[in-house]
């Protein structure tokens, strides 16, 4: 079941597994024990859980990092400038991950773009990417971190001709956003 469905007592037993999981030798239970902790609500219980999580930052495989890192920017965006590394590395290079996973790794990126300032010019490769959702998530987090994303400029102004109008006006914010 669903942990944020779950009783207090419930959600700590679900939430101490998943946290117990994430150094399980299969690599897919890692994952998915990362994931799984996503829902989690109860401050303690995210307290509990944000050391595995970080510990699976550089977990072998970049399918635990992902998830490990989707799942700390959900649950602690303030402290997770650790994840970004791990979620720009699931941006690129193109073919690696489907577009729906860097979908959410560009979302999350834009979500933690305070934590961006050093990694401008990953974010700034990114937008040449094949979706249209990965480009206006890393416009918004280039614009969110205005001037000191000034060495993106020649990256976002390929973004103006986009053939998406949504991309067209998120690159016009950005390039507002880095002022002069």
């Amino acid at each position: 079941g669903k942990l944020s469905s779950m009783s207090p007592e419930v959600q700590a037993e679900a939430s101490a597994a998943c946290i117990a999981r994430l150094s399980s030798a299969v690599e897919d239970e890692r994952a998915s024990a990362a994931a799984a902790l996503r829902p989690i609500k109860a401050k303690d219980l995210v307290a509990k859980a944000l050391p595995a999580l970080n510990k699976a930052l550089s977990d072998a495989s970049p399918g635990v990092r992902y998830e490990a890192a989707h799942t700390l920017a959900k649950l602690d965006p303030e402290n997770a400038a650790p994840a970004v590394p791990a979620l720009i590395e699931t941006l690129g290079p193109p073919g690696v991950q489907d577009s729906d996973t860097r979908d959410k790794a560009a979302r999350d990126l834009h979500t933690l773009a305070k934590h961006c300032a050093g990694h401008v010019p990953a974010l700034a490769r990114g937008l040449g990417d094949s979706s249209a959702m990965v480009r206006i998530e890393l416009l918004g987090a280039l614009a969110a971190l205005g001037p000191a994303a000034k060495d993106a400029r020649a990256a976002i102004e390929t973004c103006t001709p986009d053939a998406s109008e949504d991309v067209q006006r998120e690159a016009k914010k950005a390039l507002a956003a880095l002022g002069n």
